[in-house]
Parts: C-alpha cells; structure tokens; sequence
C-alpha cells in the first residue's frame, strides 16, 4: 500500500498517507451533523480526500461546477455546510485544514481501510453534479457511488491496453465535473496511477512539470483534455518533445473537429481517444479519429441504443434508473454497436415558418476560409427570434476585417451561407472574438456568449 499516489506541489504522496488524511477528516466530519455538504477544491488531492471522507461517511456530496459567487449562492438552500476553498453566507464550514494537522488519535486506525473496504464504502455514497446546461442555469443531477464504481470498471476494460502502459495522469479539466472526476481522479486510484494534483491551463506548464520529476518515475502519462484545449494545443504544440512520454490523451464535453483531431496526431504519433456522453447518462460512446478518418461511435460495454420516430438516440445504460433514456442527439444507425451522431434535436428552430438547424449553419461557416470556429444562437430582437453568429476568425479572416472591416466581412459569410440557406435563416448579427469564451470544462456557455450581444 505504500505505492505513490499523487504529486502535491511537488511532493509525492503515498497511498497509504491518502488514507490516514481520508481518516482524519472522517473523524471530523462525524462529528458534525450535516448531512449535505457542497463541495468545491481546486487542488485535486485535497478534493479526493474530501470527497472520499465525504462518501465513506454516507454524507450526501454536491459538486458545483464553478466558484462563481453567484453560482454557489444558487445552491445555498440545497447544503448544510461547505468543504473545501469555498464559503457561503449563515453556512457553516468544514475546517479542512485543522483535520489534516496529522494529529494522532486513538480512533483513526479503526477508520484506515483496505483498498477493497474504501471502494466499498465509496459505493454506498450519493453525489449531486450541478452543469450549466445549455442555457447557463445550473441543472441537478444526482449520481450513486455505485453508478460511478460500474463506469470505471467499464472504462477499465475498454481503454485496457492504454491504461496499463501509464502511471501518471496530467489534466487540463476540473475534477469537479463527472469526466475529469471519472478520468482525472477515480480512474487512476483504481489503477494505482499517479495523479498530478494541480490543473494545468497550459501544456507549457505540462512540459516543465514533467522536466521537475523525480528520473525514478519515468513518467507515462495520460492527458485528460478538452477540444476546446486540444485546439489551443495544436496551434503550437510544445508537447512534441515528449511525445514518446505520451500514452494517450482523452477528449470529452463535445466533438474534436477532424483538423485537430489529425494534426495532434501528426504532431504527437497518437490520435485522441474521444468519450461521447453527459452528466445525466455517463459515458455512452468512444471513438478514435486516426489519420484524420472519421469513425463512427462504438457503444461502451453494456449499453444499448435505437433510434426513435423523431430520430433521436435513446439509450439503455446500467449508470441511469431509467429503463430508456431519450437523448437531444440526432443520429444515423449504422449497426447495433455504432452510430453516427447528426447534431442536437433541440438546436432546429423556426424562423418566420422556416426551419434551421443551428449546428447545420455552423457547419456551412466552417468550409469558409475565414472561419476558424463559431457559434450561432438565438436573440429576441422586437418580439423576433433572430439568428446571431460569434466568429472566431483565421489569421485570413483577420486580415479582412482589418483591411476592407467588418460589415465587409459580414456581407462575404452572408453571401457563402446563401448557397445552402434562405436570406431568413442568415445571421442578423456578427461578433468577431479572438477566441470563442469556454469554461473550466473547456465547454462554449450560451450565457457567455449572448453577453456578447
């Protein structure tokens, strides 16, 4: 048991070490009588040892999605108390710090499990995710331990081969949403992985981190990553010169466009493992794009599809309750192990009688020259729905805007888009932005981008 467990400010730290903080803050946390505890810690070591005290108590865990001070006041009247880097006004808080002074005590041996018991135990817990859905107001989502015990099993199996080549894992996502909770945090402790406690915004840090490890460790890592990252990434990767270090990297919270996809593959000698699912259902489906080919979905183990009137996914998945569950996601059967995914259901709207797919006109966009990336959404204009375009240009587009300007530039996408669209399915307005906003999940929020507007 006295294998590493994670890297804390550069300090390694053992299983077995993990186990007595686990232990230290249990004694603290049963003695308090609250029974819903909101949760939020950046640092990845102390959230794990929160988080498992939290479960091995039976103490019902919420995970906000952010810091924000609004988004946690959102949350004040489902929690008792708070844990962790944050607070909020008439709740009490947990004192992390004062449980982890490794002050002895004559209890805390009782509480040291075995890796068997631990899982056990975690099991039994319940955790509530909270995600900023698609229209910025957060939706709750309640998850057993159970439920997350049974996806990593099935993750274990399915990516098998990759995860017995590692033993560290490096992120670029927070633990505090259910993908990097599964692959930055659960997953690497069933596996006896290292985890790299901090979140690393740049791969520039990644590079410098890894030169700062102990040669002893001959670090094999695993990425947990975003497209929104992995699209920064391949613009100047400087992970090239450790990608024999590279095991795999994993990709989730929404498609890796085909250009990026390739050209890390191009760079790094490994195409990124893509993980298709949400917050409600876990993960669904996988897939791996090599040599810029697009493949189809492949079903995890275990779950099962068809395809509704309405053309719709509808799933059946041991991680939910529900005997079907009808997902927002167009699809195209191709056997009863793959699919094709087609866009949301929920982005086709009306204009004027007229019907459009959102992602249909983002798609036209992104053939043009100019468009690196973009975004379409709804706004009332005078009692109108209208459509309006966020345009993250390429160093062409750019160069248009500042040579002819931007109603120039309006009018020539206009135009393209006039090949596939009537004049009223067309954007009536256009934001230029040096990079489209995204969260800590690396996920594009409509509340960010109707600010815009």
């Amino acid at each position: 048991m006295m294998h590493p467990c994670f890297i804390k400010d550069q300090t390694v730290i053992s299983f077995a070490s993990f186990r007595k903080d686990v232990a230290q803050l249990r004694l603290l946390i049963r003695a308090t009588p609250y029974q819903n505890i909101l949760l939020f810690e950046s640092d990845s070591y102390l959230f794990s040892v929160c988080l498992f005290s939290l479960m091995l108590e039976n103490r019902h865990v919420l995970l906000p999605f952010n810091a924000q001070e609004q988004s946690l006041i959102n949350l004040s009247d489902l929690c008792d108390a708070t844990l962790g880097e944050v607070s909020l006004a008439q709740k009490p808080v947990i004192p992390l710090a004062a449980s982890l002074l490794k002050t002895t005590s004559k209890n805390i041996n009782d509480l040291m499990l075995n890796t068997d018991e631990l899982w056990y135990q975690f099991s039994l817990g319940k955790v509530t995710f909270f995600t900023s859905g698609s229209t910025g107001e957060p939706k709750k989502i309640v998850k057993k331990g159970a439920q997350l015990v049974s996806e990593l099993e099935t993750l274990m199996i399915t990516f098998a081969t990759k995860l017995k080549q590692a033993n560290i894992v490096i992120s670029s996502v927070s633990h505090q949403h259910i993908y990097g909770l599964l692959f930055k945090i659960l997953l690497p402790l069933k596996l006896n992985l290292i985890i790299v406690s901090q979140f690393f915004e740049y791969p520039e840090h990644i590079v410098t981190f890894l030169k700062t490890l102990e040669p002893s460790i001959n670090p094999q890592f695993l990425l947990i990553s975003s497209p929104a990252h992995l699209k920064r990434l391949v613009l100047d990767n400087v992970l090239k010169t450790e990608k024999n270090q590279c095991v795999a990297v994993f990709s989730s919270g929404g498609l890796l466009e085909k250009n990026v996809s390739k050209s890390f593959e191009n760079q790094m000698g490994i195409a990124p493992f893509e993980v298709y699912g949400s917050t409600e259902t876990g993960g669904i489906a996988w897939r791996q794009c090599s040599r810029g080919i697009i493949q189809f979905w492949r079903l995890f183990t275990g779950i099962e599809y068809q395809q509704n009137s309405e053309g719709k996914l509808v799933i059946n998945s041991p991680y939910l309750t529900e005997q079907s569950y009808i997902t927002d996601d167009l699809i195209s059967v191709v056997d009863e192990n793959y699919f094709e995914l087609l866009g949301r259901a929920d982005r086709t709207i009306k204009l004027e009688e007229k019907r459009v797919n959102l992602a249909h006109v983002e798609t036209c966009l992104l053939l043009h020259l100019w468009v690196e990336d973009v975004r379409i959404i709804t706004l009332k204009q005078n009692e109108r729905t209208i459509l309006a375009a966020v345009i993250e240009l390429t160093r062409l587009g750019n160069n248009e805007v500042a040579v002819h300007g931007k109603l120039t530039v309006n009018n020539t996408l206009k135009q393209h888009l006039l090949g596939e669209f009537e004049r009223i399915c067309l954007p009536k307005k256009w934001r230029y932005v040096s990079q489209l906003p995204v969260n800590i999940q690396g996920k594009v929020v409509l509340a960010d981008l109707e600010q815009l507007f």
